[in-house]
């Protein structure tokens, strides 16, 4: 006999298997969309850190100066920063963060429409839990 057979040993550790076989729709949705916003939020302070480190660093400038040597022409210049500013890097953020709420927002939706038919199909999802 081993440790575990006579009762010697246990750890109390019980393990529970049981069945998800459906998930509330509204409350997925309400979960993906907050985490949706959070990382909308993380989107646009991205942005802003990405331009914040190239202006700081003069990338702009030297584009500029690349970009004028490119042309040849000395009666024309770019002006890469002006093309570039802190309200358009941020309005494109901010577009894209808002596109990425309402995309990911119906997709948590659809994913849980799907999860719930294949549930009902195949009978859910076993997961097990211990009282760790």
């Amino acid at each position: 006999m081993t440790e575990n057979e006579t009762g010697r040993g246990r750890t109390g550790v019980k393990l529970v298997k049981l069945k998800l076989v459906r998930v509330d729709v509204w409350s997925a949705v309400k979960f993906g969309f907050l985490v949706q916003i959070g990382l909308g939020i993380a989107t646009v302070v991205l942005f802003f850190l990405l331009w914040l480190a190239a202006s700081q660093s003069g990338l702009f400038g030297s584009i500029s100066g690349f970009l004028t040597t490119l042309i040849g022409n000395d009666n024309s210049s770019v002006n890469v920063a002006a093309q570039i500013s802190l309200p358009r890097v941020l309005g494109l953020g901010g577009g894209l963060a808002i596109f990425n709420i309402i995309s990911g927002t119906l997709l948590t939706f659809v994913g849980a429409l799907i999860f719930n038919a294949i549930g009902k199909v195949l009978g859910g999802v076993s997961v097990g839990f211990t009282n760790n």
